[in-house]
């Protein structure tokens, strides 16, 4: 809701295996959603709360919406207390989407082995998913497998993700498979990947109980290193039905009497909210203008808008009052926190300014720039 803020907390932590009771060989049999129920149970807020935490704190960082929003890109950052940055990206929701589910499965065939001296590869395999940013579209991952090692035609463990999580509820958005060879150190090797979406994946899976197995070539420098194919394939829940499961899909469709004449049905264009202008690439700049007309009063008399109250007293008024509210708010969406700051009514050696600059700044910083430009001029 515009105007209310709305807070996201990160943290980030070194898993320590040994903390945990796992060793690393039984941490490379899940996939990196069961790692997350390992790490973010109930308990651990309060253990971290206590210093007990039982994996090392590397930061923490809190966003809030509406700055992530104003940021450039639509992308907000914030430094971790031990080096490096976390980066948080947000999208509205499609209110007309799928929901539910998405249970999948996935396995490959005569993946080219990336290993040498002897060696076999074990993949594992990113989902990512493409997301169209004011900056251009990028690709962000939304689920990690299980690696299943010494493997060239690897099964992976089935997966079960939140369809919003996946694609916003559009089936047909592009989805990308990433298939890595897993090293111990980190830095995997890339084997190949191919693209599809969740309706692909649903329809492969259709194909195949009807005996027509699909296989999607996996590729790397537009050569393929083998193939993928599609175990499970389901959606649970949700209001909807997938397009390639619908029953009703293969019902002949209503027979056309002579002399009828078939109307379209047109849908009411959707009116666009203040978050679709910013998702879209708008950018917002604020500009302040301050009245100082008459009308306002002597700003010497107390109880008019423009009097300042002794130092001691801690109080605002009105116009600081206003110039808070209601610039704390939009400030957050205006990228380069830089705002021009104009004054109109004000009398200087009995002539009349009907707009002049506030301050010594063409462009003050922040909200507290806006309030010092304003109490300046006085």
């Amino acid at each position: 809701k515009f105007g209310v803020p709305f807070y996201i907390e990160v943290g980030v932590f070194d898993f320590d295996a040994k903390q945990a009771g796992v060793t690393e060989r039984e941490l490379q049999l899940n996939d990196a959603h069961a790692l997350l129920n390992i790490v973010s149970d109930a308990s651990s807020r309060t253990l971290l709360r206590n210093g007990k935490f039982p994996h090392r704190v590397m930061g923490t960082a809190l966003f809030e919406v509406g700055e992530i929003l104003g940021s450039r890109g639509n992308v907000g950052s914030k430094s971790l207390q031990t080096g490096g940055a976390v980066y948080a990206h947000v999208e509205r929701c499609r209110e007309d989407g799928d929901q539910g589910k998405f249970r999948f499965q996935l396995r490959a065939f005569r993946l080219k082995n990336a290993q040498k001296m002897g060696k076999t590869s074990s993949p594992f395999f990113e989902m990512m998913r493409k997301v169209d940013r004011p900056t251009g579209a990028t690709w962000i991952k939304v689920y990690q497998s299980n690696v299943v090692r010494n493997d060239l035609h690897p099964l992976w463990n089935t997966a079960e993700l939140d369809v919003e999580a996946v694609c916003n509820g559009d089936l047909n958005r592009a989805i990308k498979i990433m298939i890595w060879d897993h090293r111990r150190w980190g830095k995997h090797k890339h084997m190949g990947e191919f693209e599809t979406s969740v309706a692909g994946l649903l329809h492969a899976k259709a194909m195949d109980a009807h005996g027509d197995v699909v296989s999607f070539q996996v590729n790397k420098h537009d050569k393929s290193i083998g193939t993928c194919e599609v175990v499970k394939a389901v959606i649970i829940g949700g209001d909807n039905v997938p397009k390639e499961q619908n029953p009703n899909l293969d019902k002949p469709s209503p027979a056309k009497t002579a002399g009828s004449t078939p109307s379209e049905i047109i849908q009411p264009a959707e009116k666009p909210e203040f978050i679709d202008y910013l998702t879209g690439g708008c950018q917002i700049s604020l500009a302040v203008a301050i009245d100082f007309t008459a009308s306002n009063g002597d700003p010497r008399q107390e109880g008019t808008p423009h009097y300042f109250h002794p130092p001691a007293s801690k109080e605002w008024n009105d116009y600081e009052k206003a110039i808070f509210a209601v610039g704390s708010i939009l400030a957050k969406y205006d990228a380069d926190q830089r705002f021009p700051v104009w004054g109109f009514g004000a009398k200087y050696n009995n002539v009349v300014r009907h707009c002049f600059q506030c301050g010594t700044d063409v462009e003050v910083e922040g909200v507290q720039g806006i309030m010092d430009a304003y109490r300046g001029v006085f």
